[in-house]
C-alpha cells in the first residue's frame, strides 16, 4: 500500500480515493471510500485498452456477469463504469494481506488451516463458476485473509463462459495457468480447478509447483513436466494431484472437491485467522489501512460570545478540534462498584471507564463545546447536568455542556467526589468523608478518620454509603453511612488479608467481600445487606478469584496447585447452587485470571480461554479459545486482552497487546486486533468500545491516547492524543477524561476535544 501520487485522481465517480492498493496489467487498483463511510477497492483500467471500443464492450460483458457472483468467499463487484473515461471497477475492500504475503512470513499453512483454505476457494470457485464466468487468474496474490477468511478477488480479467474474448494474447499468471491456458486454448472452468491445484500446493510447500525464473521456461514446465508431489504433506497429496493433472476432464469440480473434504473440514472445525501466527500479519495491513482511512481534522470555528459568566472563571475554553488519530491501557471488571481508597494522593490502581449511558445522544448533547478544566482530582460524577469534581482545595460543579462553574466549596484537603443521594453530594479526602450541598456547595457534615479508609464507588437505593477502615493488617470494620446526618447506620468486622478493602463489591443493595487470611491459610465469604449489616457467611477455603453476578456469587476455591472448586451462591440467602470441578478432572491444572458475573452468568478468563457457564447449573455453555490475560464484561460483548510482545535475548522486540470482543450469547469471536502499545479496554457504551493506549518511545515523548473502536466490528472511530490515567464518564455523548490532572470534556461521537 502506498500514498496517492501527485497524477492520482482524489475522486472517482462518488469514491474517495485513499491510497494505492497495487497495479497490474489492466489498471492501478485504489483503496477507495464510499459516501456512505465504506471501505472498497477501485480498479481504474489503463486508457490505452479503453481506447479500444471492441476492449470496452468485452469489459462492459464481464462487469454485468461478475456482479451476478454471489458467496462469502469472493469480494463481490459492488459498481462500476465501463463507459467513464476512465473506465473503472469497485469491488468490496477485503481488510487482510494476500496469501503470498501471509505463507512468505509464515511458511506453509498446517493441516487445519490447508483443509479450510482449500474448501473456501472451492466454494468460491462454485459460485465465480455458477455465474458463467471464468476466473483465469487464481494465484495467491489474488486470495486475500481477513480475520473471518480468505476472499477471491479480481474479476477483471475474468471472461465470460458464453465465448466473449478478453484483452487477446495470454491472460493469467504463468506459474499458475492450465497447460491448456498456456498453450493459448480455450480455458473453461476446469483450468481454474488447475489453479487451484497450484494455489494448494503453494499453501502447502511455501513454493509454487513448477518453479520460478524465467517465464517460457515456466510455460514449458506447466505444459510438459509434473510437480513435485513428494514435498508435499500425504493427507494433502491425493487432491492437489487430482487438480494438477493435464488432462481437463480428469479434474474434480468444485462440488466434488467440497464433497471429498467435508469431513476433514468437520474435523478441523473453525479456523481464526486472527489467530497468531496469522493474526499479525492481517493486523498490521488493518493497521496500515487505518492511516489512510482515518478522518482529517476539522477546520478551525471561532468560539461563540460567552453569554454567562461563571462565578469564578477558570474553565479554559478553547477551540473544538478533531484530533489526529493515534491508538490504545487497562481495566478490571469494569461493571462493579468497588470501594475506592481515600488515601492521598488519590491515585485510582485500575483504569475503568464508568459509563452512565441515559440519554445517549449520537450527535452528542445539544449546546455542547469541548471545554477543559486543571487540578482535578479523583474520578468525576456527573448528575443532572451538572459535573461535580474535586481538587487540592475542595470541590466545585460545573455545568456539563459548557464548563462553566456553578458553585465550589473549599476545604482544608484535597477532595474527590463518591456519589450523590437526592440533594446531598457525598466526598472523599485523605482524613475525612463529608455531604455538600448538591446546589450550594454548603456542607451539611463530615465524619473524620484515622488509618487506611476505602469508600464505595456511589451510594445504595437508599443513599447509604458503604465504608471500610483498617483495624489491622488482618481486619476492617465496614460501615454504613446514612446521608442526611452523617450517621453510620451499622457497622460490621470482616478479616481482609493485605488490607484489599478495595476489593469489596456492592452489587443489588449488597456489600460482598472475600475473609482470606492469605494463601493455604483459608478463607470464606460474607454478604451483608447495606440497608442493615445482616448477611451471611461462608467458610470455603482460600478464594482465589470471585464476583457477584445480578443473583449469585461466584468464586474460585483453591483445591491444589492449580485446581479450583468453582461454586455459585445465592447472594441474598448464601445458599450454595452448584459446585464443580474446574478445570474438569480430565484436563491439567491452569491458573484462572478474572472472572465476571452479568445477569445470571459466569466468565471465567484463565490461561486456555475464556469460558461462560450457566449459573443456574453450573454447565458450561461455551468456551472461547482465547489466550489473553484480563476481561471485561460490558453490556453483551466480552472484551480482552493481553501482552502479545515478542521477547528476543531478553528485551522485547516491539511492545504489543493483543485484544478481542466476543459475543456473550454464542461465544463468537467478533474481531480480534493487535496494537504496538500497551494497551487495554477501559468500558463501553451502547455503540462504543473505549481504550487507552501508552506506547513507550526511547528519545521521544510517549504516544499516548484514548481510542474509540465500534463496538461489534473493531473499527476505528476516532483517535485522540492523551494520557488517560483514570476513569472516564460517558454520558449524553459526552466524554469526561483525565489527562493527569486536568478534565477533558470530548465530544463522544468524534472525538473532538479542547
Amino acid at each position: 500500500m502506498e500514498p496517492l501520487a501527485s497524477s492520482d485522481p482524489v475522486r472517482i465517480a462518488s469514491y474517495e480515493l485513499l491510497a494505492r492498493l497495487g497495479a497490474g496489467g489492466m489498471g492501478l487498483v485504489f483503496l477507495a471510500r464510499s459516501p456512505g463511510g465504506r471501505l472498497v477497492a477501485v480498479k481504474i483500467i489503463h486508457s490505452h485498452l479503453t481506447d479500444d471500443p471492441r476492449f470496452r464492450e468485452r469489459f462492459r460483458r464481464e462487469v454485468e456477469a461478475a456482479k451476478a457472483v454471489s458467496g462469502f468467499y469472493t469480494a463481490p463487484v459492488i459498481d462500476a463504469d465501463p463507459d467513464g473515461r476512465p473506465a473503472w471497477l469497485a469491488t468490496a475492500h477485503v481488510a487482510g494481506p494476500d496469501l503470498n504475503t501471509v505463507v512468505k512470513a509464515h511458511g506453509p499453512l498446517p493441516e487445519g488451516a490447508f483443509t479450510v483454505l482449500a474448501a473456501a476457494l472451492a466454494e468460491a470457485l462454485r459460485a465465480v463458476h455458477a455465474a458463467g464466468l471464468v476466473h483465469r487468474d487464481l494465484k495467491p496474490s489474488n486470495i486475500l485473509l481477513a480475520q473471518d477468511g480468505p476472499r477471491v478477488i479480481d474479476f477483471g480479467i475474468a471472461r465470460a463462459v458464453d465465448g466473449t474474448e478478453t484483452t487477446g494474447g495470454l491472460v493469467g499468471t504463468p506459474g499458475y495457468m492450465s497447460p491448456e491456458q498456456a498453450a493459448g486454448e480455450e480455458a473453461g472452468p476446469t483450468s481454474d480447478v488447475f489453479s487451484l491445484g497450484g494455489v494448494l500446493y503453494f499453501a502447502s510447500t511455501g513454493r509454487p509447483p513448477f518453479g520460478d525464473g524465467d517465464l517460457r521456461a515456466v510455460l514449458l514446465r506447466v505444459m510438459n513436466a509434473e510437480p513435485d508431489l513428494s514435498v508435499v504433506p500425504v493427507a494433502q497429496r491425493d487432491l492437489i494431484a487430482r487438480c494438477l493433472t493435464k488432462s481437463p476432464s480428469a479434474r474434480p469440480t468444485p462440488d466434488q472437491i467440497l464433497g471429498a473434504l467435508a469431513g476433514a473440514v468437520a474435523t478441523a472445525g473453525q479456523v481464526d485467522w486472527a489467530d497468531a501466527p496469522y493474526g499479525r500479519v492481517i493486523d498490521d495491513y488493518v493497521t496500515e489501512v487505518s492511516q489512510y482511512t482515518a478522518a482529517r481534522p476539522k477546520p478551525e470555528v471561532e468560539p461563540e460570545p460567552e453569554v454567562e459568566l461563571a462565578t469564578e472563571p477558570e474553565v479554559e475554553q478553547r477551540t473544538a478540534k478533531v484530533a489526529p488519530p493515534i491508538a490504545p491501557r487497562a481495566s478490571r471488571k469494569g461493571s462493579r462498584r468497588w470501594l475506592w481508597a481515600l488515601s492521598l494522593p488519590l491515585v485510582v490502581v485500575t483504569v475503568v471507564v464508568v459509563v452512565l449511558t441515559t440519554g445517549d445522544s449520537p450527535q452528542g448533547s445539544a449546546g455542547f463545546r469541548p471545554w477543559s478544566l486543571g487540578d482535578v482530582y479523583g474520578v468525576p460524577l456527573v448528575s443532572d447536568g451538572l459535573v461535580y469534581v474535586g481538587g487540592s482545595k475542595g470541590t466545585a460543579a460545573h455545568d456539563a455542556r459548557t464548563g462553566r462553574q456553578r458553585w465550589r466549596s473549599k476545604s482544608g484537603e484535597a477532595q474527590a467526589p463518591i456519589g450523590r443521594s437526592g440533594v446531598v453530594l457525598l466526598v472523599r479526602g485523605a482524613t475525612s468523608m463529608s455531604a455538600l450541598d448538591a446546589r450550594t456547595g454548603a456542607r451539611r457534615w463530615r465524619i473524620p478518620f484515622d488509618g487506611f479508609v476505602c469508600a464505595g464507588g456511589r451510594p445504595d437505593s437508599g443513599g447509604r454509603i458503604i465504608v471500610a477502615e483498617e483495624i489491622d493488617s488482618d481486619r476492617l470494620r465496614l460501615s454504613a453511612i446514612e446521608p442526611a446526618r452523617g450517621s453510620r447506620v451499622w457497622s460490621e468486622t470482616v478479616r481482609s488479608h493485605s488490607s484489599d478493602c478495595h476489593e469489596a463489591i456492592i452489587e443489588d443493595d449488597r456489600v460482598s467481600l472475600a475473609e482470606n487470611s492469605g494463601p493455604g491459610r483459608g478463607g470464606g465469604l460474607v454478604s451483608l445487606a447495606t440497608s442493615s449489616g445482616k448477611g451471611w457467611r461462608r467458610s470455603t477455603g482460600f478464594v482465589s478469584e470471585w464476583t457477584v453476578g445480578d443473583t449469585n456469587l461466584y468464586a474460585a476455591i483453591s483445591a491444589s496447585n492449580g485446581v479450583y472448586r468453582l461454586r455459585a451462591y445465592e447472594v441474598k440467602t448464601g445458599r450454595q447452587l452448584w459446585d464443580i470441578p474446574f478445570p474438569p478432572k480430565d484436563a491439567e491444572s491452569t491458573f484462572i485470571r478474572e472472572m465476571a458475573g452479568t445477569g445470571s452468568d459466569l466468565y471465567l478468563l484463565d490461561e486456555e480461554g475464556l469460558h461462560a457457564f450457566d449459573g443456574a447449573d453450573g454447565h458450561r455453555r461455551w468456551t472461547s479459545p482465547i489466550r489473553m490475560t484480563s476481561l471485561s464484561v460490558g453490556g453483551n460483548t466480552a472484551f480482552v486482552w493481553g501482552d502479545a510482545t515478542d521477547y528476543r535475548f531478553f528485551r522485547p522486540d516491539v511492545e504489543r497487546t493483543a485484544m478481542a470482543a466476543i459475543d456473550l450469547a454464542s461465544g463468537r469471536r467478533l474481531w480480534w486486533k493487535q496494537v504496538d502499545s500497551d494497551a487495554g479496554f477501559t468500558g463501553t457504551d451502547d455503540r462504543t468500545a473505549y481504550v487507552d493506549y501508552s506506547r513507550h518511545r526511547r528519545f521521544r515523548p510517549d504516544d499516548n491516547a484514548l481510542l474509540a473502536l465500534d463496538l461489534r466490528t473493531g473499527r476505528q472511530r476516532w483517535r485522540r492524543g492523551m494520557d488517560v490515567d483514570r476513569p472516564v464518564v460517558v454520558q449524553s455523548g459526552i466524554i469526561y477524561a483525565l489527562d493527569g490532572r486536568t478534565l477533558e470534556a470530548i465530544d463522544a461521537p468524534t472525538g473532538a476535544g479542547p
